[in-house]
């Protein structure tokens, strides 16, 4: 019964145990909060067994799923591979270890490996018989060549330098768990109990008999006690002296308050001096002095807690940290000088908080316990020494708060709570009693019906900021009613009154959501930031805090403000620029040391304002939200700060978070040429350099390896990622670069000049700590071939000999450009004088032609004279005519040559017999080298075949290649013209035994106006026409000579017709396109040899002539030119014939014609005023004059000219000097013309008005008239008054225009229409006669009749009967 009793009471103390322990471990557990790393921050697997920090500081952790180094931000996993046996040996990882040399040792499930730093890889060992082994611990004696290595199998002990094992054979085949170092021997724990094991003679002991059935999984010998630790997996932990004799022995049946299980797997020491002791049910804490635990477990609402409850691996860093490795939590971290920020936070099955948005906290003047305001769970009473919440929220009796959305709490000395709610007004709390009352805002909503700031008003009464303003609580008789100043300041009316506050001076700051205004002395004032600013220097506050030297400090949407009165700038601001972590400040605290504690939306600040520091918290340094809340901010007097966040209350005492002591040294990781690590690289170009212990001293590599970058990092696990760097690269850079709150960076530089470098980095903790030491890390360009001293040294002299060159090359070239630029002057003198000839000679020939008219014409006539044959008088003239004749051919060619230069003479080939073309022109010349004694003769080996050729110019060429022969051969020479064809080309030889030239002037002999005798006649352009006319046939003439012996001409040309293009093998389209100088064979009077009185009488004819009647009767020519004497010459020829009127320009000829009735006229083209082709527009233009032949003469003889003068509408262009028979003939046939048109009309009955004019005009007149006339066919009173009239046309022009066009007056056109209508109404047949001669405009049928035979020859009815059988 009695163990019964016992039995019970055990169970009930338990169970009290397990109901109270979660209040236990809060309130024990309250600063000891762990950082979580698990898979998600990049380790391989979240079970670790093992840990072990190197000489980088680096930390190593072991997992069942792969190998993992740590240097405070990110994981490098390693992992076994398959194919290569540099890889881990297996990824199951039981024991880390690193020697005094920093090798870290790795014992796996498979055996025991090694890490080579240099290399990145591993070295794997096996068993002596080579079989799988379990490395479950690892130890190093003091000489430091050998390993004791734990394993299943038994201890072996392992030779570093040779790489072999063996195992001690007195415990061969027992299992090892752990090896402690403990004076100049080993503690080993086993299966079976406790050995010790001598290093010297390698002799084993078993200790401690009474354990000899526990199995020991770790040990902790500390020796500045001299006591020893043991964990066993089935019995807790013992605690052995020096001599070996339990001293403790902590279980779950000695402590059962804390030892939940038996288990325990690892053990270690912080700097404390306590044990840590892991177990399969959380970790104990133990201070060895008192006895007394603490323990840390898993809580699922608390984020710093421990990840799990089964602890595998313990290791203390060298910084003091502790590092807990746990079955499936990862690994966990906890430092007593990492921010430790307690948590009070909603939990759904325990009484906690009752929402996490806390919106304000106050604490309770009398206990120190606090009133904590939330978003949605209502009013909470928390209990400090408990840890007991009480809660006040909206209900249905009067006794309840209106809003669980509280905004503000203001504590009174009488033990009354005054609470500001959204939506609910104010309420009063009488803590004692409970007794809640609500007060409403006085015309208010539900909405504005809200209360967010309050302040005690000293007098009795309460100041009150809502929604719509600033009200005044009367505490005596419960009245709430607006404020005198908001009566008083409209800007304090309907508006949020975020803040009030009183300072030490009773001034009482007032922060709303527009701005903030400062109330003192009765006097209400707005502050601004400038003076000059209105709207945009308004401060929204948030919060108001006067600090320890009376300064006054603003939190805002915009950062911190600080307000010196009377200092010079009256504000302070401060930002993110600044090193706030966020610009929107929610509320300020002040601490003992006069640092200003500042929430925002990023954190938590720390600010240093001697210093104008920032130090800065987030959620990753145990903060539970970010984002802290408006009002949410309170000091306790112990000095703990509350903080109000949307994921619960944060507290801490701001004393307790110290300075980090540790700075760091910077390591240079690795570095990276050309995107490749270099460590990977297998280039002999590349090389990196090494300690034994793995540290990064340098690299080299050639300069064309453009780009590289240095990563480096620094390996404070206290600070986190709140390291700052500062580096350069010395021999580049001379100022540092600075790098913020990173835990690893990298430093990138490229195009650098070869050359030696040291890049240097310092790295500063999260207090502004700066590492003492400068790490340095050289770097090596090596420089290419071209890059060397040597390869430079060549390039100066290369360069100085390329300047030197350079330098003469452009002197040489100025030289040079100079001689080209005086040459080119000199050419284009020579041009220009040459330009200057042919505008001379074109203007001249164009004045030469009207003169030589009147030459020519005359003599023509003269030489026509019957009379005159055989006489001396018809020589001299023949000798004047023939010398005309050569005038006009020199004039010509100049035209032609000028023309050939413009590229205005087209070629138009065609196959040609060119022996007998060539023998015609050759003939012209017989007779004359007869005259003058030269033999004169031709060879051919063409035999009448046909070659493509252009006939006007072959003939052209030949006859000035003649002519010059014959100029420059004397009497009694000789001259041979040779025709011959070779392959595809054919052409021809002129030779003769003239004078010659030198080879001076065989070389200028083609230059235009160059003469080879100054003294002979000519004008120097032949040659030169002659060659542009060979190149027009793709072909080349050449010359040979010898002075006073010969000179040979040689043509060559192409005998293929596709050698031409398919432009120059078409025919022209007329006669005119070829130019006059070419169709008149340029044949010198010494060398003809007709008779000119021939040649005329054969141009004459009797076509120039034509009828001569009554002076009535002759046709009237209008002649117009500017020479008098051609108007004069022409007179006398046409007087004879026609009426002849004269004109002297265009304005006169007009003039006339409106005078004068004129059949024709004649007119020069370049005259003063209106010339010969505006002239001819004019008349075509005209109605009244359109139908007059205009014929046009003119010096310009070209095929342009010509095709101006006819697309002005000239019924023919003759050019000067013109043939006076030929002229009279073109005149005679274009009035013949016109009287074939007009007899043809009087003879036929229809009208055809296309075939009796000439031109659009008339047709369109004539189309016109017979309409007028045949719409007032039937008037027999129509007259040619009212013709004339509807045709808006005088009379008399009616009658010229009808005339010339008809050969009769509009009367007689009138009765031809009506006869022609009167013929078409018979041959109808539906109408009698004397219907049709009324509808015909005829008032009698009889005189129809009468009228009808006499215009068509025979009665109307025989018209009938003719016209129908």
């Amino acid at each position: 019964m009695k163990d019964r009793h016992l039995l019970f009471k055990y169970l009930f103390g338990l169970t009290v145990c397990i109901l109270f322990f979660p209040l236990a471990v809060s309130a024990a557990d309250s600063f000891i909060h762990f950082k979580r790393l698990s898979v998600d921050d990049g380790l391989s697997q979240n079970t670790v067994l093992a840990l072990t920090q190197d000489h980088n500081n680096k930390l190593w952790v072991g997992t069942i799923d792969g190998l993992n180094w740590y240097e405070g931000s990110r994981f490098v996993s390693y992992y076994k591979a398959p194919d290569d046996t540099t890889s881990l040996a297996n990824n199951h990882v039981y024991s880390l270890h690193t020697d005094s040399k920093g090798t870290v040792w790795v014992g796996t499930q498979v055996g025991l490996s090694r890490y080579n730093i240099v290399g990145n890889n591993f070295t794997n060992y096996s068993s002596p018989d080579n079989q799988p082994m379990q490395v479950l611990a690892i130890g190093e004696p003091e000489e430091g060549d050998r390993l004791l290595l734990a394993t299943n199998i038994g201890l072996v002990i392992f030779d570093k330098k040779i790489g072999r094992m063996k195992v001690q054979p007195e415990l061969a085949g027992k299992t090892i768990y752990s090896v402690c170092r403990m004076n100049d021997g080993f503690l080993l724990g086993t299966s079976e109990g406790v050995y010790f094991y001598y290093v010297r003679n390698e002799n084993v002991t078993r200790l401690l008999l009474q354990l000899k059935g526990e199995t020991i999984s770790d040990m902790l010998y500390d020796d500045k006690t001299g006591n020893c630790w043991l964990a066993s997996l089935t019995n807790g932990v013992y605690c052995v002296d020096n001599n070996f004799q339990i001293k403790h022995h902590y279980n779950k049946q000695n402590t059962a308050a804390y030892f939940l299980t038996n288990s325990v797997r690892t053990l270690s020491g912080d700097d404390k001096g306590r044990i840590w002791i892991g177990t399969m049910e959380g970790l104990l804490i133990l201070e060895p002095e008192t006895g007394t635990f603490r323990i840390c477990r898993f809580s699922p609402e608390d984020p710093t807690t421990l990840g799990h409850n089964s602890i595998r691996s313990i290791l203390k860093d060298n910084q003091g940290g502790m590092w807990i490795g746990t079955f499936y939590g990862g690994l966990n971290y906890y430092h007593p000088l990492a921010p430790a920020f307690g948590r009070l936070q909603h939990s759904a099955w325990r009484n906690s908080l009752s929402d996490n948005t806390v919106s304000c906290i106050a604490e309770d003047p009398d206990n120190g316990n606090l009133w904590i305001g939330t978003n949605d769970g209502g009013l909470n009473y928390y209990n400090r020494k408990t840890g007991v919440f009480s809660y006040y929220r909206t209900g249905t009796s009067a006794n309840a708060l209106k809003s669980d959305n509280i905004k503000c709490i203001w504590t009174d000395k009488d033990g009354s709570v005054y609470i500001g709610t959204h939506g609910g007004g104010m309420s009063r709390l009488h803590h004692q009693s409970g007794r809640i009352e609500t007060y409403s805002f006085p015309h208010s909503t539900s909405l504005t019906n809200s209360c967010y700031s309050l302040l005690d008003g000293t007098d009795g009464t309460l100041w009150v900021g809502g929604m719509s303003g600033l009200y005044l609580f009367d505490k005596q008789t419960g009245e709430l009613s607006q404020h005198p100043l908001a009566k008083k300041h409209k800007k304090l009316e309907n508006v949020l009154i975020y803040t009030l506050f009183r300072d030490s001076k009773g001034r009482i700051w007032i922060g709303t959501e527009e701005s903030l205004f400062l109330y003192a002395g009765g006097k209400l004032e707005e502050l601004h930031l400038s003076s000059s600013a209105y709207l945009h220097g308004l401060i929204q506050a948030f919060c108001v805090q006067e600090d320890s030297r009376h300064e006054i400090w603003i939190g805002s949407s915009t950062g911190l403000y600080c307000y010196k009165e009377g200092a010079p700038t009256a504000w302070k601001h401060y930002t993110m620029k600044d090193g706030l972590p966020n610009d929107f400040i929610y509320n300020i605290l002040e601490d003992e040391r006069g640092r200003l504690w500042l929430t925002t939306n990023k954190g938590l600040a720390c600010f240093n304002t001697e210093e104008g520091t920032f130090l800065n918290y987030s959620k990753q340094d145990g903060l539970p939200h970010d984002q802290f809340n408006y009002f949410g901010a309170c000091k306790a007097h112990d000095g703990t700060f509350y903080l109000g966040s949307l994921g619960g209350v944060a507290y801490f005492k701001p004393y307790e978070l110290g300075d980090n002591p540790y700075s760091p040294d910077a390591v240079v990781t690795g570095a990276v040429v050309l995107n490749q690590v270099i460590t990977d690289m297998k280039s002999e170009r590349v090389r990196y350099y090494q300690d034994e212990q793995g540290r990064m001293l340098g690299m080299s590599f050639p300069s064309d390896q453009k780009l590289f970058n240095i990563r480096f990092a620094v390996i404070n696990y206290l600070a986190g990622k709140r390291n700052q760097f500062v580096y350069k690269l010395e021999g580049f850079e001379t100022e540092w670069n600075y790098s913020r709150h990173v835990s690893f960076a990298r430093a990138s530089y490229s195009n650098l000049p070869p050359g030696e470098y040291v890049f240097k980095v310092k790295a500063c903790n999260n207090n502004g700590k700066w590492s003492e030491a400068t790490t340095e890390f050289f770097v090596h360009i090596i420089p290419m071939w071209y890059q060397t001293w040597w390869a430079k040294t060549l390039f100066i002299f290369f360069s100085l000999g390329l300047l030197v060159f350079v330098i003469y090359f452009f002197i040489a070239r100025a030289k040079m450009k100079m001689q080209v630029r005086i040459e080119q002057i000199e050419r284009n003198k020579i041009e220009e004088i040459s330009q200057e000839k042919v505008r001379f000679y074109m203007n001249m020939s164009h004045e030469l032609r009207t003169p030589l008219s009147l030459i020519l014409a005359p003599l023509e006539e003269l030489l026509g004279q019957s009379n005159l044959k055989g006489t001396p008088v018809q020589q001299k003239l023949d000798y004047v005519y023939k010398n005309g004749r050569k005038l006009l051919h020199i004039v010509n060619q100049l035209l032609d040559f000028r023309k050939a230069e413009a590229g205005a003479m087209p070629i138009h080939v065609a196959q040609v017999n060119v022996e007998e073309l060539l023998q015609d022109a050759f003939a012209l010349f017989k007779e004359n080298a007869q005259k003058r004694a030269i033999s004169f003769h031709i060879k051919s080996d063409l035999e009448g075949r046909l070659f493509p050729a252009d006939r006007t110019y072959v003939e052209t060429i030949l006859m000035n290649l003649l002519s010059n022969a014959f100029k420059f051969t004397p009497d009694g020479g000789s001259i041979s013209l040779s025709l011959w064809t070779e392959g595809d080309t054919y052409g021809f030889t002129v030779r003769d035994s003239g004078i010659g030239m030198s080879p001076e002037q065989l070389t200028r002999i083609f230059e235009r106006f160059y003469q080879v005798d100054g003294q002979r006649k000519g004008t120097g352009i032949g040659l030169s026409l002659v060659k542009m006319l060979v190149e027009k046939h793709h072909g080349t003439i050449t010359v040979a000579s010898e002075p006073a012996q010969y000179t040979e001409f040689k043509v060559t040309l192409p005998a293929d017709m596709a050698a031409f293009t398919e432009k120059e093998r078409e025919l022209p389209v007329h006669e005119v396109e070829t130019s006059a100088s070419l169709r008149e064979l340029p044949v010198a009077d010494e060398y003809f040899s007709g008779d000119a009185s021939a040649v005329v009488s054969e141009e004459k004819s009797d076509d120039d002539q034509i009828e001569v009647g009554s002076e009535e009767e002759r046709p009237t020519i209008l002649l117009v030119d500017d020479n008098k004497e051609m108007v004069d010459y022409l007179k006398n020829n046409f007087r004879q014939n026609y009426v002849t009127l004269t004109a002297g320009n265009g304005e006169e000829a007009l003039a006339i014609m409106k005078e004068h009735r004129v059949d024709i006229v004649l007119s020069d083209v370049m005259m003063p005023g209106i010339d010969g082709i505006k002239l001819c527009q004019l008349i075509k233009r005209n109605l009244q004059t359109c139908h007059i032949p205009v014929l046009l003469l003119s010096a310009k003889g070209s095929v342009d000219a010509q095709t101006e003068g006819i697309q002005a509408g000239a019924d023919d262009y003759i050019a000067k000097p013109f043939s006076i028979h030929l002229l009279k003939g073109k005149i005679a046939n274009q009035l013949k013309a016109r009287q074939r048109l007009k007899h043809y009309y009087s003879n036929t009955i229809d009208i055809d008005t296309a075939k009796m004019t000439s031109n659009n005009l008339d047709e369109e007149f004539m189309s016109k008239a017979i309409q007028v006339v045949e719409e007032n066919i039937s008037n027999e009173d129509f007259t040619s008054d009212e013709l004339a009239s509807q045709l808006c046309m005088s009379r008399s022009s009616l009658y010229l225009k009808m005339n010339s066009i008809s050969g009769e007056p509009p009367a007689n056109f009138i009765r031809r229409i009506r006869f022609n209508k009167a013929c078409k109404l018979l041959l109808e047949g539906r109408y009698s006669i004397s219907e049709i001669s009324g509808m015909v405009g005829f008032g009698s049928s009889s005189y129809f009749s009468t009228s009808f035979k006499k215009y068509v020859g025979c009665l109307p009815s025989e018209y009938v009967k003719q016209h129908t059988k």
